[in-house]
């Protein structure tokens, strides 16, 4: 099956501690965030802000091993110069992905997240988000999604320029 097909392929579901919140990252949709049984019960902002965050990560962290696990699968079968060219490429990218740090707004404003390739990801919830959408799963997760959209587009989209143009014009 053709590299692109198996990364396309990989999806990952992870769950915050405490099991409140899922987070898928797939190939094709990204990432998206979704509430348990429980919903919002027992979560004010600061408890959500975590819950999240630690979701959204074990999701980015399971995507990555995924799509590493797949690449070294399609490695064993390139020819040696293209596969330490591709392995040293990937070393320089990782130095100059430490350094990239994205921030995003969600559409109305109510969730500030952020995308480090050093610290990972971490969401904020306005203090009385929670108030205003009167708890509404379908609104809360709208605004949450809004926001991870926002800041993982934007690191892609930087991630695919440094690839372009090369590590080290951008570390």
């Amino acid at each position: 099956m053709p590299l692109i097909v198996d990364l396309k392929r990989v999806s990952v579901n992870a769950v915050s501690p405490c099991r409140t919140v899922r987070a898928k990252a797939t190939g094709t949709s990204g990432i998206t965030v979704e509430f348990g049984l429980t919903g919002l019960n027992g979560h004010e902002e600061r408890t959500l802000d975590t819950a999240v965050s630690s979701a959204v990560n074990g999701a980015v962290a399971g995507y990555r091993k995924a799509t590493t696990m797949v690449m070294k699968r399609h490695r064993a079968s390139w020819a040696a110069e293209d596969r330490d060219r591709v392995v040293a490429g990937r070393r320089r990218l990782g130095e100059a992905v430490a350094d990239l740090t994205v921030r995003g707004i969600s559409e109305h404003g109510h969730v500030r997240a952020r995308m480090s390739g050093r610290d990972g990801f971490a969401l904020r919830i306005r203090p009385g988000t929670l108030h205003l959408l009167r708890r509404d799963e379908t609104s809360m997760a709208a605004e949450i999604n809004s926001a991870v959209a926002v800041v993982m587009s934007e690191y892609n989209r930087r991630l695919t320029s440094i690839r372009r143009n090369g590590a080290r014009e951008h570390g």
